[in-house]
């Protein structure tokens, strides 16, 4: 396995979410380079989504490739629970802030979001017709 080099820490994501009315909200996802058995190294990830309105959401990715890999799962993991992420920035080893960039979500599955809006149209309308 090659030698893994970080040079990022963290990367924020800005999401919106369901049980959010209005505006967004941001989920920071901590980077690290772990050891494994004999030596094997490989990325973690881990993010943790808290609001008044849910439980703790723990998100944890292993990669054993790069941080674009990791990041791509972790975007795939906001998905699936029902976030829709919309822009990310990096925090490099300095401290520094990247600008905003736009999530590119074209080649991940976004059924899971599709589902969910579906769902929350449906009941919204279900309640209107009363």
């Amino acid at each position: 396995m090659a030698y893994l080099d970080l040079d990022l820490k963290e990367i924020e994501v800005e999401y919106i979410a369901p049980h959010i009315v209005a505006g967004t909200e941001r989920i920071t996802l901590l980077l690290t380079v772990v050891r494994g058995a004999r030596g094997k190294r490989k990325l973690l990830g881990e993010a943790f989504a808290r609001t008044i309105y849910q439980p703790i959401v723990h998100f944890k990715v292993f990669d054993e490739t790069s941080v674009e890999s990791l990041f791509s799962r972790f975007l795939q993991q906001l998905i699936h629970r029902g976030y829709r992420p919309i822009q990310y920035r990096e925090r490099d080893l300095d401290n520094r802030l990247s600008a905003w960039k736009p999530c590119d979500l074209s080649a991940l599955d976004d059924t899971d979001l599709e589902r969910g809006e579906k769902a929350g149209l449906d009941i919204g309308e279900n309640f209107e017709d009363f």
